[in-house]
């Protein structure tokens, strides 16, 4: 059977962009059945014309029409549709571009199944020279969602609508092929209203309305689409704007047949709204006010649509239960009024509110009883001592004359007029204990930056309130615990479960009464569509040092009643206990204070009874430890460090220092320096000497010489210009036993100022104030210092050697993540480390450090890559903007490691030969992955840039065309192809 496909092309005084459309066309594996030329431009006697007649010769199959006067690109558009005679219609804009298999890839569906309606291929913005754009947007919108959509395979039309509609994205990219017989309908026309901007999108939409529609997806580039940007584009944007609203309203969904819900559809608005606020400044005056206005149409229609719902609500205000509502203060004159001020406008009089103050040395006692003359359901009562909070909840709860209850903190401000309604609807249900609202300042798992975005650019609680009002009404999420700063719970529940524990006296009460919740099989439900506002530990700040006392004491008994129920170092870590979630990033801290250290399970063996005993006897018994260190001419360092060795408590410590510097006057200089220090001490030192293999090379070679010669079974690992305190071996080794951990680190310390440099979380050159949250599993490793057992080595093997430096370490961190091994940081010991001028003043550290950069990300992060990308330039251009000020020449080892990375140079390199080699014989030097992308025309381009670059390192411009280059490069590996002749070529 035939394939009839008519390709249709408008035009308008584009001719050379017309020629390359039409030679794609053209030069198809199924030659169309007809081509139709529309153009819009009346002039007689155009380039157009000419370019037209002359391919006409060589397919006689092409079809022109020219229009007596510019009828607009819609008209030309369906023009061209009536005129086609083909069964099986494919629209090319004239900039666009078909691959030369794309009629023959895309007819065959649509031939042999007629549920398909739509068929479309892989597409691909160009530029108008055809090259492909890296741009991070496209990647994110389209690129990234291509691996789990175009499979070859038939999708169903409904699901594919809604996943376009709620990505906010055209996965087709440009025009897909369709039957001309499946479009029932009025083209570019939606209930009077003229799409333009996104004509492709809605024929493709409107098409797949109909039940039992398929789309037709293949694994192959198929469309190249070219970008272009000019003003002209901003008015596009603009008019795309509005029609992305259209295609997201209640009667566009219910056209097409597709349900998407408010909650999803906050989400696509948001980006409507930032991607506008992000554009604004491009545009003029008249397109700002435009655009200001879509904007505001937005967060109007949710304001709206949440009146609405708050009307209806506050009918069952009179209808349901009262509550009672209770509030613990203590110096808290600030916020009072107004979080009062909010609970009397959002409840009814019905609703008692018991005040308790817990002896308050401000104004606090006076504010609250003026209130309470003023309004006859406010309940003050006076506490002659501060009871605590838990202790002055239960007085509350007792006092209470109402089943429903909500305890709010008086630094609060109630934002969602019918909240109480929607916590009643809640509590109602039988399985519900406690419902909460999401706020700022609280755990992550409540902020309201999870649920909406908006506070990045909007202040004002009234518009946040109704967003959320509106989008996540009726939503709800079942979460492990709550914060105590607003909770809903009923009289039946702490009848049931008890009361709040009155040992936890400021803090961890919600904790305990969350564990007891969930043993009692209810439920804590965030509400999203409440908002109340926290300011946050108002009365705490007003009485510090007190309040951190109460703090402590609360939190140590919260330590005594898990340790009673789990036993000592059997505790659930805090993520797992309370979170329910092993998440490193957001660590549920509780912070003991240097009181019940060891009480955590961090190794997810249970300890048996005498665990502990069996572990204090091996740690008393001073098992040998073996320090190894790596020097490259670092014998001023190695001195320092060793005398701290030598220096220790410890008794059984053997320092191996592997010597990388491969001269033999600084070996006698170090041999000198050890047999001075450790003459007067049992501890025994030695040294090897080695080829500089780097980091990673000398410290394996010293690991594999204390496992071997000295039957090490803890080895701790320690940079050259580091000074332990006396103590820290014994206190790492303690940490190493206790926590049954095959790794551990500490804090380390700047050496001047004696602030922190890394704490488990973070590391940095510039010294910061410690925050220490107790023994913690660490976010990353620092290779400064890690004392490990043997079997860590065993199980996850030595350093990589190809990295010579840098980023050796975080690649063990990986490969101990995969094998589910923990590193355990504490904050109990440390050492202190040397910072000489940073990583910036060091071109060699710099040199490694780009380069392995990009390895070490590109290999953790294969499957999205480029977004990670996006981080390594960001941060090298942070360091770029550094140096052109204060060591411009230090940016060439910058260059010359992102060349590298390039050629994919691994391992030890003489890094400063290469700073005049412009890339002669370049071919030779390629890798696999850039011949397959023309990787010659790439490096010619970067050797260009290197060469301006080194003449002048503070050429910023060029700087950015290297960084653009490096995407161009990833983008180009990404489809295989740099540009579209590459493309075509590679077919051949």
């Amino acid at each position: 059977m035939q394939r009839k496909v008519s390709v249709l092309i408008p035009t308008y005084k584009r001719p050379h962009f017309l020629k390359q459309a039409l030679e794609s066309a053209i030069h198809q594996l199924l030659k169309p059945y007809e081509i139709i030329v529309c153009d819009n431009d009346p002039t007689p006697n155009t380039e157009t014309e000419k370019i037209v007649l002359e391919l006409s010769k060589e397919f006689r199959q092409i079809k022109y029409f020219k229009n007596p006067e510019n009828i607009g690109a819609l008209e030309n558009y369906k023009k061209l549709f009536h005129l086609a005679e083909g069964e099986f219609i494919q629209f090319l804009p004239d900039d666009d571009l078909l691959a030369p298999h794309t009629l023959d890839e895309l007819s065959k569906p649509l031939c042999e199944n007629e549920e398909i309606k739509i068929s479309a291929g892989k597409g691909v913005f160009l530029d108008e020279n055809l090259k492909i754009i890296p741009s991070l947007f496209f990647y994110q919108k389209f690129y990234s969602n291509y691996k789990d959509l175009f499979k070859n395979e038939a999708l169903d039309g409904k699901e594919f609508i809604k996943k376009s509609l709620y990505h906010l994205a055209n996965f087709t990219v440009g025009f897909p092929m369709f039957r001309k017989k499946d479009v029932d309908f009025e083209l570019f026309k939606f209930d009077n209203f003229e799409i333009k901007a996104n004509i492709d999108w809605f024929l493709w939409l409107y098409i797949l309305r109909k039940p039992n529609s398929k789309v037709f997806l293949s694994g192959k580039v198929t469309y190249f689409l070219r970008s272009h940007e000019s003003q002209a584009q901003m008015k596009s944007f603009i008019i795309g704007a509005k029609e992305h609203l259209i295609f997201l309203s209640d009667e566009f969904l219910g056209s097409v047949g597709v349900s998407i819900s408010k909650k999803e559809l906050a989400r696509t608005k948001e980006e409507i709204i930032f991607s506008i606020f992000n554009i604004i400044p491009l545009l003029d005056n008249e397109q700002k006010k435009e655009a200001e206005k879509i904007v505001q149409d937005i967060i109007n229609e949710a304001k709206q649509k949440s009146k609405n719902l708050i009307i209806q609500n506050l009918v069952e205000r009179e209808k349901r239960e009262p509550f009672s509502i209770i509030i613990i203060t203590y110096n808290s004159q600030k916020t009072i009024i107004d979080c009062l001020t909010t609970i009397l406008q959002n409840s009814k009089d019905e609703d008692e509110i018991i005040v308790i103050d817990n002896n308050s040395k401000d104004n606090t006692p006076q504010i609250l009883l003026d209130l309470q003359k003023k309004f006859g359901n406010i309940k003050v009562i006076l506490n002659q001592k501060n009871l605590g909070f838990a202790k002055a909840v239960n007085q509350a709860v007792k006092q209470a004359k109402n089943e429903f209850l909500v305890i709010i903190n008086p630094d609060t401000f109630v934002a969602t007029p019918d909240w109480l309604e929607i916590f009643y609807k809640e509590l109602k249900k039988n399985n519900a204990g406690v419902v909460i609202p999401t706020s700022e300042a609280v755990a992550f798992r409540f902020e309201l930056i999870r649920f909406t975005k908006l506070p990045y650019i909007y202040r004002d609680p009234k518009i946040i309130s109704d967003w959320l009002r509106f989008h996540f009404d009726n939503e709800k999420e079942e979460v492990p615990f709550f914060a105590g700063f607003c909770f809903a719970t009923r009289k039946k529940i702490f009848e049931e479960i008890g009361m709040l524990d009155e040992n936890l006296i400021l803090g961890m009460e919600d904790y305990d009464f969350s564990l007891r919740l969930r043993e009692k099989n209810y439920k804590i439900l965030l509400l999203p569509s409440v908002l109340v506002g926290h300011i946050g530990h108002v009365s705490f700040e007003s009485d510090r040092e007190n309040a951190e006392k109460l703090n402590r004491i609360s939190i140590w008994n919260f330590a005594k009643k898990l340790i009673k129920k789990y036993g000592y170092g059997n505790v659930p870590t805090p993520d797992k206990l309370i979170a329910e979630e092993e998440n490193p990033l957001n660590f549920q801290a509780i912070n003991l204070h240097g009181k019940y250290k060891f009480m955590f399970d961090f190794s997810g063996t249970k300890k048996e009874k005498d665990f502990f005993r069996k572990k204090a006897v091996e740690l008393h018994s001073k098992p040998p430890i073996s320090i190894v260190t790596v020097s490259f001419f670092s014998s001023d360092d190695i001195d320092e460090l060793s005398q701290s060795i030598a220096n220790s408590n410890y008794p059984n410590l053997n320092l191996v220092v592997v010597d990388n510097s491969e001269d033999e006057s600084e070996f006698r200089k170090l041999n000198e320096i050890l047999q001075k220090n450790f003459k007067n001490t049992q501890k025994k030192f030695f040294i090897i000497k080695n080829q500089n293999t780097g980091f990673a090379g000398g410290t394996n070679k010293g690991i594999k010489f204390a496992i071997e010669n000295l039957n090490a079974s803890y080895i701790w690992i320690l940079n050259p210009d580091t000074i332990i305190d006396k103590n820290t071996p014994f206190e790492l080794l303690k940490t190493l036993l206790y926590t049954d951990s095959l790794a551990v680190t500490c804090k380390i310390k700047d050496i001047k100022t004696g602030k922190c440099l890394y704490d488990g979380i973070r590391y940095s050159e510039t010294p910061f104030d410690e925050q220490d949250i107790g023994i913690i599993p660490a976010l990353f490793l620092s290779g400064a210092n890690i004392l490990v057992k043997k079997e860590l080595i065993e199980k996850t093997g030595f350093f990589r050697e190809d990295f010579f430096l840098y980023f050796e370490d975080n690649d063990l961190m990986t490969r101990m993540k995969e094998k589910g091994i923990k590193l355990i940081y504490t904050p109990y010991t440390f050492i202190y480390h040397k910072v000489k001028g940073g990583l910036l003043s060091n071109p060699t550290k710099l040199y490694y450090f780009t380069r392995n950069f990009f390895y070490f990300f590109e290999e953790t992060q294969k499957k999205d890559f480029i977004p990670a990308l996006q981080y390594i330039t960001n941060t090298l251009w942070r360091y770029y903007e550094e140096l052109q000020n204060k060591l411009p020449q230090n940016i060439i080892p910058i260059i010359i490691g992102i060349e590298h990375y390039l050629l994919g140079k691994k391992g030890k390199q003489n890094w400063e030969k290469d700073t005049f080699y412009y890339g002669e014989k370049i071919s030779e030097n390629l890798p696999e992955n850039l011949r397959k992308i023309n990787g010659i025309k790439i490096m010619e381009d970067f050797y260009k840039l290197k060469k301006i670059l080194i003449a002048n390192p503070k050429d910023k411009n060029a700087f950015a065309w290297i960084i653009n280059l490096i995407y161009f490069m990833k983008f180009s590996e990404l489809f295989g192809f740099s540009n579209y002749y590459e493309f075509k070529n590679s077919l051949q």
